[in-house]
């Protein structure tokens, strides 16, 4: 596909949203709540910035999504926020509990969109994986970890070691370490998964909230392994910090744009 019909697709996108939020449209401009960092940094430069000098539509992008404060907009009735980037266990949850318009796929060409990215209350706009990262000075060449089984082995790999503190992706790597097979995750074990939590939290310094800590917390050399989202890592790589991910046991996700 040409970078022009990547441009135009996307723009198409875009417009859908936006001709969905008269009060958007007519302000000539909109607000855009997502994660932030590299991907954010993408979204102005690819999209945002064609979309406003193709339709004068000003982007403004805002804090992350925090799915308590959508949920407080809609019930008061007063939504500031027109799009915002929701994980896809975030949309199912938004739409179990009424806080999303539905989509209308007949604004939209979507002849090259994958059949998943189209849900009735969302529009998929990337795929991220959950990913093991490491410490390059730690773990030198070849001698980093190749799984979640390594990570738990705190005597083959030792040093610091941040997890994220949600359920969310650590049940399914607490499962993995603990030699649970990729196609039998589910429905996930909980309490295997907690006893598996059990065996590697005395051993983690860090548990983390938000994805720009983890590659933070590998610069000031703060731990030396963790979980953490590929993208992230792939950015602080281009700066040249000596870290490394594997693909490995990586948590596959898609992100949806959703309209409160």
């Amino acid at each position: 596909m040409t970078r022009n019909l990547k441009i135009a697709i996307l723009l198409s996108l875009l417009m859908s949203f936006f001709l969905l939020s008269t009060t958007a449209f007519a302000a000539r401009e909109f607000v855009f709540s997502g994660w932030g960092g590299a991907a954010e940094k993408a979204q102005i430069e690819r999209m945002a910035k064609p979309f406003e000098q193709a339709t004068g539509i000003r982007a403004i992008f805002t804090s992350y999504p925090d799915f308590a404060k959508v949920k407080a907009m809609v019930e008061t009735k007063n939504v500031e926020w027109d799009v915002v980037d929701f994980e896809e266990k975030m949309m199912y949850r938004a739409v179990k509990e009424g806080l999303l318009e539905p989509m209308d796929y007949s604004l939209v060409d979507t002849k090259n969109i994958v059949t998943e990215a189209m849900n009735p209350f969302g529009m998929a706009n990337s795929f991220w994986a959950g990913v093991l990262a490491y410490s390059k000075t730690k773990f030198p060449g070849d001698s980093g970890p190749k799984s979640w089984a390594d990570f738990w082995d705190v005597k083959k790999f030792p040093g610091a070691r941040a997890l994220f503190k949600n359920p969310f992706g650590t049940l399914e790597i607490a499962l993995l370490a603990d030699g649970v097979p990729k196609n039998k995750l589910y429905p996930l074990d909980v309490d295997r998964a907690f006893k598996s939590l059990d065996r590697i939290k005395p051993h983690i310094s860090v548990w983390w909230e938000k994805g720009a800590q983890p590659p933070q917390l590998l610069t000031d050399k703060e731990v030396d392994l963790c979980y953490a989202y590929s993208g992230r890592i792939s950015a602080i790589q281009k700066e040249r910090v000596p870290v490394e991910f594997i693909w490995n046991d990586a948590l596959l996700n898609l992100e949806f744009w959703v309209i409160p």
